[in-house]
């Protein structure tokens, strides 16, 4: 070998070795001590893939909500003698439940009495009605009712009267509960896997044909409140839009469900749910090119390099993974870092996938991201033990 060869070769080497150092860095990547090569970088890189917003309708027609007052008879009674003196006595008592309920009252009619003592009445062993009761229709007002009630319908003693015992002939006793009766409307709807991945925007539609507006309408999708207002005009449609965030959207069945606050009722009509969301394709892929020389490339392959390509994701238009191509091998990354934005992803590849000349990296994906700040990297395994 000529004196010139080898100071040639001898030059090369240290020309690559300059390059090495420059563009290297040390780090450890799961305890192991490695240096980080930079073959390629480029800051700015762009959108990849495409997407396109659509929407489907889902429509539930007409239907009223409310809540309002009502009442209930919960006992009933054709007849009864009450009594009460030396040699007979007898009353009448009987429970209710008292849940969910605002106030209750008893109705009777006196058909008959003798006049010797009171007709008394007891709620919850607290006396609300003690009196000499004539013949005639009668209503005794019950407030506070608990969650189990007892009512009992008793008479004050004939006393000295022993030859006959005081005596009420009551007909038609009813006793009737205040309640609030809620009419809600509570319907299912689905949401497939495509939808749930690229949802936009959730939209809730509606007008109203009649109200008794003295509380909200509200609507909740999946337990989470999206809407809560009085809606008054009947010529408008009204509009509610809502996130997948706030309504904990996800794909399968998921709940739609209106209700009022007490003393509301609202007649709806025309009821939509409008579901958008994004889709995308592979129509839309972006390519970067880089070049490797014969000396450099055969040195990284000899250093039982690994090649990475890292790359920071700036924005998630459509998640749906990203497939990195490195000189048409392909490379799946289904889970792509982007919370918050800026997120540095990477993908591993075979530095013998490299060749010289012009090396292809191609990103394709069915989803849409903005990438930046892409590398190209040899992993080179550092000896610890090396001086």
């Amino acid at each position: 070998m000529s004196d010139f060869v080898k100071v040639l070769a001898a030059g090369v080497t240290l020309i690559i070795f300059a390059l090495l150092i420059s563009g290297s860095s040390m780090f450890e990547e799961e305890g192991i001590a490695s240096n980080n090569i930079t073959l390629f970088s480029q800051n700015i890189v762009g959108q990849i893939g495409s997407v396109q917003e659509t929407f489907r309708r889902i429509s539930f027609g007409s239907f009223s909500v409310g809540q309002t007052l009502g009442e209930e008879t919960t006992n009933n009674l054709s007849d009864a003698i009450i009594e009460n003196g030396w040699f007979r006595e007898h009353s009448e008592s009987f429970q209710f439940s008292g849940s969910g309920a605002v106030g209750a009252y008893m109705t009777f009619t006196v058909a008959d009495m003798n006049k010797y003592g009171s007709l008394q009445i007891y709620f919850n062993g607290r006396k609300v009605y003690d009196n000499i009761t004539a013949k005639g229709d009668y209503r005794i007002q019950i407030t506070l009712p608990e969650a189990t009630n007892t009512i009992e319908i008793k008479a004050t003693s004939s006393a000295e009267k022993f030859w006959a015992p005081t005596t009420y002939i009551l007909k038609d006793i009813k006793l009737v509960v205040k309640r609030y009766g809620e009419q809600e409307y509570v319907v299912p709807f689905t949401v497939y896997d495509y939808e749930a991945v690229g949802w936009s925007t959730g939209r809730l539609l509606f007008g109203v044909d009649d109200a008794t507006i003295a509380g909200d309408l509200a609507v909740n999708v999946n337990g989470q409140e999206v809407y809560r207002d009085r809606p008054i005009s009947r010529s408008t449609i009204h509009q509610k839009d809502f996130t997948r965030e706030k309504a904990q959207i996800h794909a399968g069945e998921n709940t739609l469900r209106f209700r009022t606050e007490k003393d509301a009722t609202y007649d709806l009509s025309n009821v939509e749910l409008l579901m958008f969301f994004f889709t995308g394709s592979e129509s839309v892929t972006k390519k970067i090119y880089f070049s490797m020389g014969d000396g450099q490339l055969a040195l990284y392959k000899a250093q039982n390099s690994t090649g990475r390509i890292t790359f920071d994701v700036d924005a998630v238009y459509l998640d749906r993974g990203i497939t990195v191509m490195v000189n048409n091998k392909p490379i799946e990354l289904s889970k792509v870092e982007s919370e918050g934005g800026f997120k540095e992803n990477y993908v591993n590849f075979d530095l013998k996938d490299l060749r010289s000349g012009r090396n292809t990296i191609e990103f394709k994906t069915r989803g849409s991201y903005s990438l930046s700040n892409i590398r190209v990297l040899s992993i080179v395994p550092v000896d610890e033990n090396d001086p």
